[in-house]
């Protein structure tokens, strides 16, 4: 993997501020399973913030960033740009194009992206990862991008996952409690509510792990979790992915 941004590499993930430095495991075990997968990668250097509550606040700020960030994904020359967080994925499909046109480049988000390299058979799940789970699909995914498949596909392919799979219209109703732009910060009780319910949920369907799919989701309900002490654990896909690959915190 290279920070560098260079042709002879496959994809390039572009890693948001609250991704490389809120749940860095994330975009870690995305290096790791794709590098195990026998993919080249390679990383953006410095993307400039295109957050919500940035588009929200400033409008022609944000513009500008997302500018520089195209102009750096294409002058790397790389074709696909794999993005990690569902928050930025809903961005690059909708806003980028809306306020600056067509993309150079196709954008997918990772767990589509990982699920391709499922069905190729260049990611193999070797090890089995007891444990009873559901779901939590990202509202930003589900909702705004219809991307529920690929998620569960993965799980269903994991070998050991007792999995209960709600259906992804059932579960517009359930928000992680995050919600997108400044929603947490300016209401923090509302938001601690909202994820104790979702917990609630997982825990009612005799379930011992709720699967992720979003850097915010993990944060936020991980946090709910703690305060809550529900008996469910919180956990990103990607963790379980790497652990049936075999993949070590070192990557071997």
């Amino acid at each position: 993997m290279t920070n560098q941004t260079a042709v002879l590499e496959d994809v390039i993930l572009f890693v948001d501020y609250f991704s490389a430095t809120q749940t860095s495991e994330v975009p870690r075990l995305t290096a790791q399973i794709l590098i195990h997968a026998g993919k080249k990668v390679a990383i953006l250097k410095k993307p400039a913030v295109t957050n919500g509550e940035l588009l929200e606040t400033d409008l022609n700020t944000w513009i500008e960033h997302a500018k520089e960030n195209v102009s750096k994904l294409q002058a790397t020359g790389i074709k696909k740009v794999v993005v990690v967080n569902p928050h930025e994925y809903v961005y690059f499909v909708r806003e980028y194009p809306k306020y600056l046109g067509s993309l150079p480049f196709e954008v997918v988000f990772v767990t589509d992206y990982l699920w391709e390299l499922v069905q190729s058979g260049e990611i193999k799940f070797l090890n089995t990862v007891n444990i009873n789970a559901s779901y939590h699909d990202p509202c930003s995914l589900n909702k705004m991008c219809n991307i529920n498949e690929s998620p569960r596909n993965i799980i269903e392919n994991i070998p050991g996952i007792s999995f209960v799979n709600e259906s992804a219209v059932t579960q517009w109703n359930y928000c992680c409690g995050n919600g997108t732009a400044s929603f947490k910060k300016i209401h923090p009780d509302i938001a601690y509510k909202i994820g104790q319910t979702r917990l609630r949920r997982a825990a009612d369907l005799q379930t011992d792990t709720l699967i992720l799919a979003c850097p915010h989701c993990k944060d936020h309900l991980t946090e709910a979790q703690v305060k809550s002490g529900i008996d469910v654990a919180p956990v990103h896909l990607l963790e379980l992915m790497a652990k049936a690959m075999g993949i070590t915190e070192q990557g071997e």
